[in-house]
């Protein structure tokens, strides 16, 4: 990256700090976590929880993203090819390229044709949350397993970095791993919330372990409910809504509120 684009993206990164948006980074410690579960959920509960405020969710995966599986969505819902040049992206490409929700939530995927191109170009995502948070409350970016790309363009400005894992020892490892890099390159710890996913009630000693391995705060122990999982995504609705009693959902609230 040269000096200019990297002068344009500092630039833009101000901008997005000093606008109204509050932008949540949701972060794999590991594949096969649940990190996009996660963001489709939290985005909704969000919807829910400020109602009159506005709520977005971006799907930073360009091949494959599974946001619109989440939320019961066409795969090709919130899909947009993006320029390789930051210049490209108006507000025009952006408004055209979302999909609404029933709970009222904005899905915006990055997708592309090529497999070569499994990420947009950190200049490219700068830009795009940059137009974004001039428009949304509250913008949930499902970064995956983040790429140095995403890790430019995303976690920087990001109001709170949400690293999903379990409490299975090598993704508690990769955690611990994660929040090492996170804090090395200048994220604040206070602003890395660890969430562990699928706890089962026979995992209580690890958790008393994981507050010595972990230097963020954990913010939530999702519960493992397999069959309502399920459930949700068979009917395409996230879980909040389709069973907003449960133990899960109530999970997934409590972190919206925090």
């Amino acid at each position: 990256m040269n000096q200019t684009n990297q002068t344009n993206q500092k630039d833009q990164i101000d901008q997005m700090n000093d606008s109204r948006a509050k932008l949540i980074c949701v972060l794999g410690a590991a594949g096969g976590v649940g990190t996009s579960t996660v963001a489709a959920n939290l985005a909704v509960a969000l919807q829910e929880m400020y109602s009159a405020q506005t709520v977005a969710v971006v799907d930073t995966t360009l091949t494959g993203g599974d946001l619109p599986l989440m939320l019961g969505m066409a795969q090709g819902a919130g899909l947009r090819p993006l320029p390789t040049d930051p210049q490209q992206v108006d507000e025009a490409l952006l408004m055209n390229a979302q999909a609404t929700h029933r709970s009222g939530v904005k899905l915006l995927h990055l997708g592309h044709n090529s497999p070569l191109r499994p990420v947009a170009e950190p200049a490219v995502l700068v830009r795009t949350l940059e137009l974004m948070a001039r428009w949304y409350d509250w913008i949930v970016v499902d970064c995956g397993c983040a790429t140095e790309s995403v890790r430019q363009a995303v976690i920087p400005h990001a109001s709170t970095v949400l690293l999903v894992a379990t409490l299975a020892l090598p993704a508690a490892q990769r955690a611990k791993q994660w929040v090492e890099l996170l804090i090395d390159t200048g994220v604040p710890s206070g602003k890395i919330v660890a969430v562990m996913n699928r706890c089962r009630e026979d995992e209580v000693a690890y958790r008393r372990q994981l507050k010595s391995l972990l230097l963020c705060r954990v913010g939530a122990y999702l519960p493992d409910s397999p069959d309502l999982a399920r459930e949700a995504l068979i009917e395409g609705v996230p879980l909040v809504a389709t069973q907003p009693r449960s133990t899960l959902a109530h999970g997934y609230a409590e972190l919206a509120s925090s």
